[in-house]
């Protein structure tokens, strides 16, 4: 019994002690094809590294992770709600996102935003938010928004929560 004990607070130090993971998202040759599947897979903390291409996919955030946007010659990454709900909802506090071009939400006005963050303590900056019902949707707290490029939306943005920051924001 001690035995497995001290085995279990060993495993435990050594998994506590590992750095944070990052993986890649592209179309092939990365570690996955999917933003969602990368976001299931991922631990927090983790980074995901999502390559230029266009994603059509609904992304929920819903662990505190970084996702970085990058452009691998062909623009930044693209997320594509194809007409239905919101590209990315982040429900996780202390989430960062960076770099993406997020399109095509659904057209209600009960969210649906390229961006809609749900959540505290994260900062969405370098993105842009084209083609939407809300740009960008906020009902949670104290996040920062900086430098996202917000147009040809229905509505730019929405913020309902408090202590928000918006800088740099281009509408």
């Amino acid at each position: 019994m001690k035995r497995h004990l001290c085995i279990m607070i060993v495993c435990t130090i050594i998994t506590a002690s590992l750095p944070a993971a990052a993986v890649t998202v592209c179309g092939e040759g990365c570690d996955f094809s999917s933003v969602q599947e990368a976001i299931n897979a991922a631990n927090a903390g983790d980074t995901i590294e999502v390559h230029s291409g266009i994603y059509f996919e609904h992304v929920y955030v819903s662990k505190s992770l970084t996702l970085i946007g990058v452009d691998t010659g062909g623009g930044m990454p693209v997320i594509d709600a194809e007409g239905i709900g919101s590209a990315i909802t982040i429900s996780a506090d202390n989430v960062t996102l960076r770099g993406f071009r997020v399109t095509n939400s659904g057209r209600c006005g009960c969210g649906n935003a390229g961006i809609n963050v749900l959540s505290n303590n994260n900062t969405i900056t370098d993105n842009v938010a084209q083609g939407n019902k809300y740009g960008i949707h906020c009902t949670g707290s104290r996040n920062t928004f900086l430098r996202n490029d917000i147009h040809d939306n229905e509505i730019s943005m929405q913020d309902g929560g408090k202590d928000n920051v918006w800088a740099g924001d281009e509408s």
